[in-house]
C-alpha cells in the first residue's frame, strides 16, 4: 500500500516543478516572438510576412506552434482561422494577448500594430519577472516539503531495519488497511502543500470565436 502512495505521490513532491519552468519558458518565448514581430512590423512587413520571418528564428519554447502557423499561412490558410489553431496549439493567456492584437488587426485593417505587439511583450515580460519572484519564494515550501519526506523515509528505514519486532502488529490485514489510510493521509497532505506553492494561470480570452469584440471576416 504504502510502495504504491509513495509511487503516485513522491515524484511530484520531491522532483523538480517542470510545469511551472515550462510555463515561464513559454511566457519568455512568447515576449521575445511579439518583440521580433513588432520590430519586423516596424519595418514595413505586412502581418503574414513578418509571421513567416519571425518563424524562422522561433524561440525554442513554442518554435512547433509557430512552425506550424507559417505552414498553415504558407499552405493558403486565411491568417483568422489560422491564428485561432496557434492560440489552440499553444492554450496560453500570453499568447492569446498576442494572438488578439493580430487578429484585430487582420479584421480592422490596422496599420499601427507594432506599438501593441511591443506593449503586450513588456507585459509579458514583466509577467514572467512576477512569476518568477513568486516561484523563488514559494520553493521553499518544496523545500520544507522535501526535508519533511526525507525524514519520515529515515524513520521509517530505521524502523524497518533496527525495531522490525514494532512493526510486527501492521503485518495483519487491520494493521495494513490502518497503514493504507495513513499513508493516503500523508500523501494528500503533501499533494495539498505541493498545489499551493503553484502559481495559477491567468484567464485565457481566446476560448472561442467571436470573443474579445473580434469578429472573422
Amino acid at each position: 500500500g504504502w510502495a504504491g502512495i509513495a509511487a503516485w505521490a513522491l515524484p511530484a513532491v520531491l522532483g523538480p516543478d517542470r510545469a511551472q519552468r515550462r510555463s515561464l519558458e513559454r511566457i519568455e518565448a512568447i515576449a521575445a516572438w511579439a518583440e521580433d514581430l513588432s520590430g519586423t512590423l516596424r519595418a514595413a512587413a505586412g502581418i503574414e510576412q513578418a509571421i513567416l520571418q519571425t518563424a524562422i528564428v522561433a524561440p525554442a519554447a513554442i518554435r512547433v506552434e509557430l512552425t506550424a502557423l507559417a505552414e498553415a499561412i504558407r499552405a493558403g490558410t486565411r491568417l483568422p482561422d489560422a491564428l485561432r489553431v496557434f492560440a489552440a496549439d499553444l492554450a496560453d493567456p500570453t499568447a492569446d494577448m498576442v494572438v488578439n492584437v493580430l487578429l484585430q488587426a487582420a479584421a480592422h485593417q490596422a496599420r499601427d500594430i507594432a506599438t501593441g505587439l511591443s506593449g503586450v511583450g513588456r507585459a509579458a515580460r514583466r509577467q514572467a519577472s512576477a512569476r518568477l519572484r513568486v516561484a523563488t519564494g514559494r520553493s521553499r515550501t518544496r523545500t520544507a516539503v522535501r526535508i519533511v519526506v526525507g525524514v519520515v523515509l529515515a524513520s521509517v528505514a530505521g524502523l524497518v531495519v533496527f525495531a522490525h519486532d514494532f512493526l510486527a502488529p501492521y503485518g495483519s490485514p487491520l494493521g495494513q488497511a490502518l497503514l493504507a489510510v495513513l499513508g493516503g493521509m500523508f500523501a494528500g497532505a503533501l499533494m495539498w502543500m505541493v498545489r499551493t506553492g503553484r502559481i495559477p494561470d491567468l484567464p485565457r480570452i481566446l476560448t472561442n470565436p467571436g470573443v474579445a469584440g473580434v469578429t472573422v471576416p
